[in-house]
């Protein structure tokens, strides 16, 4: 019962049983053991809990507490908890670089949406522009309305594709519509959401709401340079506020007088 709760409904749709529900589905037999009620029962709680204990695991700063046990701030570096957090990719081009003496001059890339030809990913040279690697891809088969260099929780929008691939580039997100402008912000209603969701248990409505009105001390105090721009709080939000821009905003406002600081 914890497991069906945890997938909501279960309904003769077809549609649902996709990739993911399927392999859900097999660990859960395989966990659980056929005609082992207690064996069920362990792996329903093990498949409802764990993605919720891991989730926020992503960000650095998290997952260095979760395997070291040890507290850093927006304000410190992994290094300062005697720590290293990389990435595949970074690893990856150490490596060439120490044993093959070559210097980062490649990104692996991804485009994809429903406003693509031919979806796929690629070793793109640092440089090369947003559009070239669009027309490797076959060039739009419909018009982008909205297109974001990036993820869809993390990434930024663009307002050209003339932009060079940089070494923090990762992927091309083109959409025939553009979902988030449809939907009109409206009034808080102090549902809870955000704060559940943010994984650095800060409040993301009152960090939103000093943003702003241009209030520093406040976001501060509020702990607001600890968001890590995951984007959770704006995916859930009833009212489609854009809590994560109006934070992050304020963030690189503050980021910048610190530097001059």
């Amino acid at each position: 019962m914890l497991y069906a709760h945890n997938l909501s409904t279960l309904t003769a749709n077809t549609n649902n049983f996709g990739y993911n529900m399927s392999i859900n589905i097999l660990v859960f037999v395989v966990l659980g053991g056929i005609g082992n009620i207690r064996g069920s029962m362990i792996a329903a709680v093990i498949l409802t809990l764990l993605p919720e204990m891991l989730r926020g695991l992503s960000d650095y700063r998290m997952l260095i507490y979760a395997v070291t046990g040890r507290k850093i701030n927006s304000s410190m570096l992994p290094a300062d908890a005697g720590c290293i957090v990389d990435n595949v990719d970074t690893v990856v081009a150490i490596s060439q670089a120490v044993l093959k003496g070559k210097p980062l001059m490649e990104r692996i890339m991804t485009i994809t949406g429903d406003a693509v030809k031919n979806p796929q990913n690629f070793l793109v040279p640092i440089g090369m522009l947003h559009q070239e690697v669009a027309d490797a891809a076959g060039g739009f088969k419909n018009e982008p309305e909205k297109i974001i260099s990036g993820g869809p929780m993390m990434g930024k929008a663009l307002f050209t594709m003339n932009v060079p691939v940089i070494k923090t580039s990762s992927a091309i997100l083109a959409m025939t519509e553009d979902e988030v402008a449809k939907n009109q912000p409206t009034a808080c209603i102090n549902c809870g959401r955000c704060a559940k969701v943010c994984p650095g248990q800060i409040l993301p409505v009152r960090l939103a709401e000093f943003a702003e009105h241009g209030n520093e001390e406040q976001f501060l105090a509020y702990h607001g340079m600890e968001c890590c721009e995951c984007g959770c709080c704006s995916f859930v939000c009833p009212a489609k506020r854009q809590l994560t821009q109006s934070i992050s905003s304020m963030r690189k406002i503050m980021l910048a007088k610190r530097k001059k600081g």
